[in-house]
C-alpha cells in the first residue's frame, strides 16, 4: 500500500481541511468533475442519502473539485449535503492524486483511505452505478 499524500485544501464555508489531521477513521476522498452537473448532482446526493451507513463503517465522506469555495457553497447548500466538499481551485490536489481529467477538472475517482493513511482501494467511478450507492458501499467495505 502507498501513503496517501497530505494536503491541505479550504471546504464550502472557507475552512481548511488537511488530512492528517483527519486521520483515525477511514476517509473516502471524492473527485468529481462540477458542481451543479446533472452526473455530479446525482453522484454527491447518492452518498448523501447513504451518509449514515458511511458513519455507521467509520468512514468519512470527502468531496474534492477544482470548483470555487463560493460554488461549492451554493451546491452545498442546494443540495443539503452532509460531508464537507473541498476546493481544489489549483489543481495539485488532483495532480497528486492523478485526478485530473483532460479539461483540467478533476474527474470521477474515488479512493478509500485508512485510519493511518494508506490508500487501501482506488478506481474511477462508473456514472451508472450513482442511481444505486449500494453497491459503492458495499464494496467499500468488503
Amino acid at each position: 500500500m502507498r501513503k496517501a499524500p497530505d494536503f491541505t485544501l479550504l471546504d464550502q464555508d472557507g475552512n481548511s481541511f488537511t488530512l492528517s489531521e483527519n486521520l483515525g477513521k477511514k476517509i473516502l476522498l471524492v473527485f468529481y468533475p462540477k458542481d451543479n452537473s446533472l452526473v455530479c448532482t446525482k453522484q454527491l446526493c447518492s452518498y448523501n442519502e447513504n451518509f449514515n451507513l458511511f458513519l455507521d463503517k467509520g468512514i468519512l465522506v470527502i468531496g474534492i473539485s477544482t470548483d470555487s469555495v463560493e460554488s461549492h457553497k451554493e451546491f452545498h447548500t442546494k443540495n443539503n449535503l452532509k460531508f464537507t466538499l473541498l476546493s481544489d481551485s489549483e489543481k495539485k490536489v488532483s495532480k497528486a492524486y492523478n485526478s485530473v481529467g483532460i479539461f483540467g477538472m478533476s474527474q470521477r475517482k474515488l479512493l478509500l483511505i485508512s485510519e493511518t493513511g494508506e490508500i487501501l482501494d482506488e478506481n474511477y467511478s462508473i456514472p451508472i452505478l450513482y442511481r444505486n450507492s449500494d453497491f459503492l458501499f458495499s464494496k467499500l467495505i468488503k
